[in-house]
């Protein structure tokens, strides 16, 4: 009998973690998913954009005496903040 006194416990104890890390897995991968259908439906940056950008951080590069290693990484970041704002545009 005291074994059924520690078993039951324990064994219930289990059991509920287990249904709790099933829900929290299950919760958090659905809002993994919400996010990248979001990113898919963002539509793909134009062209002319790209240029643009290239553009403006090649002069930024070049007014501030910096290599174009440094505009490659300022590029990076206007495309960031472009991307940004047409996805808050979007939602």
């Amino acid at each position: 009998m005291p074994i059924l006194t520690l078993l039951l416990p324990v064994l219930s104890g289990a059991i509920a973690g287990a249904m709790a890390g099933g829900l929290l897995a299950w919760w958090l991968g659905r809002r993994g998913r919400k996010a990248r259908r979001l990113v898919d439906r963002l539509p793909a940056i134009d062209p002319e954009v790209l240029s643009d950008i290239d553009h403006a951080a090649k002069a930024w590069a070049d007014a501030h005496g910096q290599p174009l290693a440094a505009a490659g990484l300022v590029a990076d970041k206007l495309r960031l903040v472009y991307e940004l704002t047409q996805r808050r545009g979007n939602s």
